[in-house]
């Protein structure tokens, strides 16, 4: 256990290309190295690192700020909060296991980004959940015009007052209309 001669073991292994495991044993903070176990590279992780994040931790991973990193990986029941004001850049693969294990979020002050370079995996029923702030409109006749960047996205069950654009017959349909097939939301139409 010295890391000399046959007396080598795990512990004694060390390089940039292991990965650095979420523990949030502290709090939410990506920036506290206490929150992460340190098995090769730096902490908190660098943009040549991959990350870990598991199951059963004190507190989440709630990014702020900007950060890149090589790959993700989040294991089923572990989860990645993407705050509204941040953003994640992954230059190699996510591995997205469990639903909702990654969350962009929206507020007031912005919209979560999440990009990624090569590609992305979904395991175990995994899913990400994207949130989308919509200010309250004042007055008369005032209204949003949204899309999804997502392929087949379920109906929001809690929207209100939504309506989908039919070219067909140049009529807005209800969000509650199902007799006329509006039950996903498809990528690069308008509601």
């Amino acid at each position: 256990d010295d890391g000399v001669g046959d007396d080598i073991d795990n512990d004694d292994w060390i390089g940039a290309n292991l990965p650095v495991t979420w523990n949030g044993s502290v709090d939410g903070d990506w920036d506290d190295p206490d929150n992460w176990n340190l098995r090769g590279g730096t902490i908190p992780p660098s943009s040549a690192q991959d990350i870990v994040i598991n199951s059963g931790v004190s507190n989440n991973l709630e990014l702020t700020g900007s950060k890149t990193v090589e790959s993700v990986l989040i294991n089923d029941g572990g989860v990645l909060n993407v705050e509204s004001d941040a953003s994640l850049t992954v230059s190699g693969n996510t591995i997205i296991n469990g639903a909702e294990a990654l969350v962009l979020k929206s507020d007031a002050s912005g919209t979560a980004s999440f990009i990624d370079e090569g590609t992305i995996t979904y395991e175990n029923s995994g899913t990400v959940k994207v949130e989308r702030y919509i200010p309250l409109s004042v007055g008369n006749g005032a209204y949003h015009y949204i899309g999804t960047p997502i392929d087949a996205h379920a109906k929001f069950s809690d929207m209100t007052d939504l309506y989908a654009y039919r070219e067909s017959d140049l009529s807005w349909l209800a969000h509650d209309d199902l007799t006329d097939g509006f039950t996903t939301y498809n990528n690069a139409k308008g509601y």
